[in-house]
């Protein structure tokens, strides 16, 4: 995913690149480069939301669109906060009709040892709390939708010394509880949303654990126990 951003960072910047270029040329005097520019980079973000069903992104990307350029798309009858609550709104309902799909396991609250490799945890208008007590977990899948979901991986044995934790949070909020000697990386992308991290690591690292995934309008918190 990360890979992906960085591909369309590039060509965004080369697009810029390009039109500040041309916009020293008079015969482009009477076309505003910078609206094109404004125009690419709202169209690949909307694109980009939604191949990676990140509807979020998606419709506040159109909402840009018919905001910024009404006059040019002849819909001067739209103002800003009836356009920004129907992108939310839409955002919510995308989200709940089409979620991502992730690899299936059964979501079960475990009494002991098991050998489960992946791991799903989800919310949906609700509150979750998990304890992950796998001996051969590769990678933990969570998935928030106008919830809170906290999971907890001190008891967690990984099949190598590495595992991914992905997670899609819409409108929620996520505490993941890790032991202090497990190195994170993040990767997490968010749209008006955040991750934080509390407690610190131990200098001695026993396991790399990439944090994957997106969160639009919610939080994660990593607490390190």
């Amino acid at each position: 995913m990360k890979r992906k951003s960085d591909i369309i960072g590039g060509l965004i910047f080369l697009a810029a690149a390009v039109l500040l270029i041309l916009g020293q040329l008079d015969i482009f005097s009477d076309i505003n480069l910078i609206k094109i520019l404004i125009f690419i980079i709202a169209v690949l973000a909307a694109l980009w939301g939604l191949k990676d069903r990140n509807y979020f992104v998606f419709m506040f990307s159109l909402a840009f669109i018919c905001i910024v350029f009404k006059h040019e798309l002849h819909l001067e009858f739209l103002s800003f906060y009836p356009v920004a609550f129907a992108a939310l709104f839409g955002s919510i309902g995308l989200t709940l009709i089409f979620p991502k799909n992730y690899p299936k396991t059964q979501d079960v609250k475990h009494t002991g040892p098991v050998d489960d490799e992946v791991i799903n945890c989800s919310a949906q208008l609700g509150k979750t709390t998990k304890y992950v007590d796998s001996v051969n977990m590769t990678a933990a899948y969570i998935t928030v939708t106008f919830g809170e979901c906290s999971i907890y991986f001190d008891a967690a044995k990984l099949k190598t010394v590495s595992a991914s934790i992905n997670v899609d949070v819409s409108m929620g909020n996520v505490n993941i509880y890790v032991p202090k000697n497990w190195q994170l990386k993040n990767n997490i992308s968010s749209f008006i949303g955040t991750v934080s991290v509390r407690g610190k690591k131990d200098s001695e690292t026993v396991a790399y654990v990439e944090l994957n995934g997106s969160i639009n309008l919610g939080s994660v918190t990593v607490h390190f126990i």
